[in-house]
């Protein structure tokens, strides 16, 4: 169930619904994101009498060799929005609903995507900071599973506390792959990965 700049539940049923919506709303107002190195922007979007918000993403960025907040030196370093919505796509087609629809979209000019905000979540690193217990552990040890799982095989680099997001009924999204899909045929972290989900992993492959 998705929400509205309100709280409230907003109509849709589908994500197709949802994506009908981000690419034809109209954008009303554009705000600073409050977290993000690469400098998201939460956009308003109104349709028919519907408000809710969306996260802008407009980042592309190329270079030979880059360094890292961490320190760490990257290889063919590219950073760009429409990577995020590559991750959709292929979470949807493993069947995981992990990752909030998003759908490439120009705003102003500027080319990017909008992806669905997530109202009323708290990011990973609140939950630890706060000591906060899932209510049920082991459903979140599956979400933690699934996202080792993706992240492995998207190759995403910068998966950290502030772009894993756990909303009210304690289902957990992933969000924040524009530095995904790296040309590296190793997996990114092997070790985390101890089971799967057994429909997502049959799903994997059958493509």
């Amino acid at each position: 169930v998705w929400l509205d700049v309100d709280g409230n539940p907003l109509p849709f049923k589908t994500d197709e619904e949802v994506l009908e919506f981000l690419r034809t709303a109209k954008v009303v107002s554009m705000k600073a994101a409050p977290k993000g190195i690469t400098h998201p922007r939460q956009a308003t979007l109104e349709k028919d009498g519907l408000r809710a918000h969306a996260m802008f993403r407009n980042v592309s960025e190329e270079k030979v060799m880059a360094t890292l907040a961490s320190g760490q030196r990257e290889m063919n370093f590219r950073d760009d929005f429409i990577f995020e919505c590559a991750a959709y796509e292929l979470s949807r087609m493993l069947g995981m609903d992990s990752v909030p629809p998003v759908t490439p979209r120009s705003v102003n000019g500027e080319k990017g995507n909008l992806q669905i905000w997530v109202e009323n979540a708290m990011d990973e690193g609140k939950r630890l900071k706060d000591k906060i217990t899932p209510p049920d552990v082991i459903r979140w040890n599956n979400h933690v599973q699934i996202m080792r799982f993706f992240d492995n095989l998207v190759y995403n680099t910068d998966r950290n506390q502030g772009n894993i997001l756990i909303d009210k009924d304690w289902k957990v999204w992933l969000i924040d792959h524009t530095r995904a899909f790296r040309q590296n045929e190793n997996l990114l972290n092997k070790d985390g990965m101890v089971d799967i989900d057994r429909g997502v992993w049959e799903k994997l492959q059958a493509m």
